[in-house]
């Protein structure tokens, strides 16, 4: 018996990690870590399909491995800087070798000392995006944004398409 795909996600990252949360997947080594975990679930579930399992776990890790050498590619000279409102790239960050200054201070909106502060820190990490997500209010962003020049990118962490959120967020980062 074969579970919807999107109930296999939700099932897996429920009894695997304890939440559901895409943010451990903006990174591709954790990518693989994570489909390493779903296949040897799967073949604890479904012995049987061990060689079907195993070879959809290799094309995926053929996925990650391309997408990888691409993102790499973008990302090549890129600044070493940016704001984010929640700092839901962490990973992501440190595959690239990137500094992620997040927007909110706790889990909490900025206070006028820490706006002033994040405004300061992009002046001196000369940080050209902040990128926002769909789930959080946007105006401490556009206000950094007003007062350092720069340029305000929405992405969506959480988006059923993985691959193109990735390539998106690396894309944004080398536009000037």
């Amino acid at each position: 018996r074969r579970l919807a795909r999107t109930q296999l996600s939700v099932h897996f990252q429920q009894r695997l990690f304890g939440v559901v949360g895409a943010v451990l997947f903006d990174g591709c080594d954790n990518a693989r870590v994570i489909a390493d975990n779903v296949y040897q679930a799967l073949c604890k579930l479904d012995e049987p399909n061990r060689e079907y399992y195993r070879a959809r776990t290799d094309s995926l890790l053929g996925v990650i491995g391309q997408l990888e050498m691409e993102v790499k590619a973008h990302l090549t000279g890129s600044q070493g800087a940016f704001l984010i409102y929640h700092p839901a790239l962490s990973y992501f960050a440190r595959d690239y070798n990137l500094n992620q200054i997040p927007i909110e201070a706790g889990g909490k909106e900025p206070s006028p000392a820490h706006l002033k502060s994040l405004i300061n820190s992009c002046k001196k990490e000369k940080v050209r995006i902040i990128f926002v997500q769909p789930e959080f209010d946007r105006r401490n962003a556009d206000l950094i944004a007003q007062q350092t020049g720069t340029r305000v990118v929405a992405i969506n962490p959480l988006s059923y398409d993985w691959e193109e959120e990735m390539m998106n967020t690396a894309r944004a980062l080398v536009k000037e």
